[in-house]
């Protein structure tokens, strides 16, 4: 009946706000605060679960001094030696601490290349240690008995001790894991993967039937049934470990202070790791000094021969030329100019010794040996202006000079050398080094990780954060109403909103369980407005009561279709409510069951659904004789669906439908159809077109803005316009506290002794509460 319907009121252009509104932010995390608790308590509890399971990590340090030395050749010239200046060794002593030939001296001397480990403890032990409250104060505080690991090719703790004398391996299968098991004091196994390899006591040499594997311990003191892992590394692989576990670094700048850092899960291990590599180091430092000091020293007894018999030769002219001269004596002078060439000669012949000790070590093109050459080209251009003033004396003068410097230049040589050679033996005997510990090797008795306070806390803001997060993006993601704004922006005026009644859930728990039958087989139902006339739901369809007055203007019939754009939306509770309150305005009212498919509108009134609508549109005279029922509530009828026919969109077709919706509307002064969901079937189109007025049901969190388009447009290609919603089930939530929410916060005519229950109220029972007619502020 197209001509009975109003013009669809124009679509509001929506409206779109980018604002981030921090008040619905902060109540989503409200309304989820059991979620974001328990998802942050599990993460907390997970961070406990790896305090527990987890290894600590102790750290061993160790401080060594390395001194600076001279370059070149020991013994020569401090003048010459400031020619090059002095080199940090800090650098190059790093990476001798680091390289393999101190690190693979140490795997050899400890056999860190044998790994001896006990198999995980049990999940009992794992609860024991749950259940006791020292250890959660200990796991959180980042304490944890250290084991009395024994690193010379076994394990020691208390109660369990394994140490291995010989254990060979085929070099294919270094790296792979053992497992040895103790099956009594004189009696063990060991298996590679589920394979036995051998068995026997302790204390002999035992190989294995192809005799590729050997084994003999040295001790085995462990309970029956204990097992350990056995893993053999290449020597490599054991170096690259201990290197990956040591840190090595100089404190401050140009210090030569070097500290020396190990990490590992036992202390008693690390701690004699790092005094292996600390002595270690000493001992090659040590043997390369002493090295060097032999080989100087050889070099100086190489040339004292050759420098004493130099010097022998000069006495021997010079004692010639004075006799031939009879003791020509110098002049201060020429005394004066002696003691320079002498000089001069002295640091040539130095730096001649260095240029043989820079020429193994050096091309000429190294900055050092150009420092060297430009020195010695230096002394040479002073040499030559000696020898320029030298040629200005008298020929005897200039002959005794030289001669004298020849002698005295030599002698100075060769004492230097003799002295410098005595000073190398007695370092080469003393055997001392440049190097010095300082401090030895201590572990920290705290471990360093795991730290339980900042893994708890860690775990808890994880948890926190991820909780939070997903709330969010499934608040994001979800598109179900949440609002009557919604609603309303879409173009769809919201007449109602029925909030959720605490009251009407209760209620049905007590039916279900009273007949210990689901809810949609229960025969009769609770109605809320006849026995809960003051719940704030009841109150919502009050408003309703009065807002659908403006509804129906324009419409030439007082009947009302309220339908749903899907099932489970409380389209039949707001029809037999909203019944109850009309009729207890003093209306006369009939609501019809219109879902001939799975109506219950009758279980509300205790009513029969036989000889119905149905029925009646199948042509069954009886059934139109008792068509219309009375209920208990004065001024309310009902027209139950009848028994479920298999054409109901054809019944529903039939004149008789408008007939009887003429006739009712005479009579009545209201007429509410409970009809099926639209988008389900047909039938809400066909009935909208008999009726004046249609309202939609929407309920909160479970429709969509899509699903109440697409609904309205699909009445609209029927000819039926949608005159507004009634938005129910309202949840209380502090995300959707504005608006609407005034239904959880105002009751109007709230008598003086009401007494609330969850969110709906009851009166005391001295007070009486008449249905009121007022409109909810």
């Amino acid at each position: 009946m197209k001509d009975r319907q109003a013009e669809q009121p124009p679509r509001d252009l929506q409206v779109v706000d980018d604002d981030i509104d921090l008040a619905r932010l902060w109540g989503t995390l409200v309304d989820h605060k059991r979620v974001i608790a328990l998802v942050t308590a599990a993460a907390v509890i997970i961070g406990f679960g790896y305090l527990f399971q987890a290894d600590p990590v102790y750290q061993a340090d160790a401080l060594l001094q390395v001194e600076q030395r001279e370059t070149g050749i020991p013994g020569l010239s401090d003048e010459v030696d400031d020619l090059f200046g002095t080199q940090n060794p800090t650098d190059a002593e790093i990476e001798i601490i680091r390289s393999r030939m101190v690190l693979g001296t140490v795997v050899d001397e400890l056999r860190l290349d044998l790994r001896v480990e006990p198999k995980p403890a049990s999940l009992a032990h794992f609860w024991r240690h749950l259940s006791d409250p020292q250890r959660l104060v200990e796991a959180v505080r980042g304490i944890r008995p250290a084991e009395n690991a024994i690193i010379t090719g076994g394990w020691g703790e208390s109660g369990r001790t394994l140490r291995v004398a010989h254990f060979r391996v085929p070099e294919e299968m270094l790296g792979q894991e053992w497992t040895l098991r103790v099956l009594g004091s004189d009696h063990f196994q060991l298996w590679l993967e589920d394979s036995l390899v051998i068995e026997g006591p302790p204390g002999e040499e035992l190989t294995s039937t192809d005799g590729r594997v050997e084994l003999r311990l040295l001790q085995l003191d462990a309970p029956t049934g204990s097992e350990f892992r056995l893993l053999r590394l290449a020597r490599w692989q054991a170096i690259e470990w201990l290197r990956s576990g040591l840190s090595v670094s100089e404190r401050g700048r140009d210090t030569g202070i070097v500290y020396l850092t190990m990490k590992g899960e036992h202390p008693q291990r690390i701690r004699a790791v790092l005094d292996a590599i600390a002595r270690t180091y000493l001992l090659q430092n040590i043997e390369r000094r002493s090295a060097e000091a032999a080989k100087s020293l050889a070099f100086l007894e190489e040339q004292t021969p050759r420098i004493r018999g130099q010097l022998d030769a000069a006495e021997q002219r010079l004692n010639q030329y004075r006799t031939r001269s009879e003791s020509v004596d110098l002049s201060l002078e020429t005394q004066a100019v002696l003691d320079k060439m002498v000089e001069v000669e002295a640091r040539l012949s130095e730096l001649q010794l260095k240029e043989s000790e820079l020429r193994r070590l050096y091309t000429r093109q190294h900055p050092n040996y150009k420092a060297l050459l430009q020195q010695r080209g230096s002394l040479e251009a002073e040499r030559a202006r000696l020898d320029k003033q030298v040629q200005s004396l008298p020929q005897t003068q200039q002959e005794i000079l030289r001669l004298t410097r020849d002698v005295e230049t030599n002698q100075a040589i060769y004492l230097q050398l003799l002295n410098r050679a005595q000073e190398l033996e007695i370092l080469q005997a003393g055997t001392v080094g440049n190097v010095r510990i300082i401090d030895g090797a201590q572990v920290d008795p705290r471990p360093i990780a795991p730290r339980g306070g900042l893994v708890l806390a860690l775990s808890g803001l994880l948890g926190l954060a991820a909780s939070i997060t997903g709330v969010f993006v499934a608040g994001a993601m979800k598109q179900t109403l949440e609002s009557p704004e919604q609603l309303e922006s879409e173009g769809l005026p919201v007449y109602a909103v029925v909030p959720r009644s605490n009251a009407l859930e209760r209620l049905e728990q007590q039916e279900t369980r009273r007949w210990r039958l689901p809810l949609e087989r229960l025969e009769r139902r609770p109605l809320l407005a006849h026995s809960h006339p003051g719940d704030l739901a009841v109150e919502a369809l009050r408003s309703l009561r009065t807002s659908l007055h403006f509804a129906m203007l324009g419409a030439d019939t007082k009947v009302v279709m309220i339908t749903g754009a899907s099932p489970g939306v409380g389209k039949t509770f707001v029809t037999a409510n909203l019944g109850v309150v009309l009729a207890q305005a003093g209306k006369r009212v009939v609501v019809i069951d219109g879902d001939l498919r799975k109506g219950y509108l009758h279980v509300y009134f205790g009513a029969s659904y036989r000889r119905g609508l149905s029925d009646y549109l199948a042509g069954d005279q009886g059934a139109a004789e008792g068509l219309v029922r009375h209920t208990s509530i004065p001024g309310l009828d009902i027209v139950p669906r009848g028994e479920a026919p298999p054409n109901p969109s054809e019944l529903l077709l039939q004149p008789r439908l408008q007939a009887l919706l003429d006739t009712l509307d005479r009579d009545y002064d209201y007429v509410l159809i409970d009809s099926p969901p639209a988008l389900a079937v047909t039938d809400a189109a066909i009935i909208g077109n008999a009726a004046g007025t249609t309202l939609v049901v929407a309920r909160f969190g479970v429709n969509t803005i899509r699903e109440m388009d697409l609904c309205r447009r699909r009445l609209a290609r029927e000819g039926v316009v949608v005159r507004g919603c009634i938005f129910n089930a309202l949840e209380r939530r502090a995300a959707n506290s504005y608006g609407y929410y005034a239904y959880y916060q105002y009751r109007y005519g709230e008598a003086p002794n009401a007494v609330r229950s969850g969110n709906a109220y009851q009166d005391s029972p001295e007070v009486a509460n008449p249905a009121s007619d007022s409109k909810v502020s």
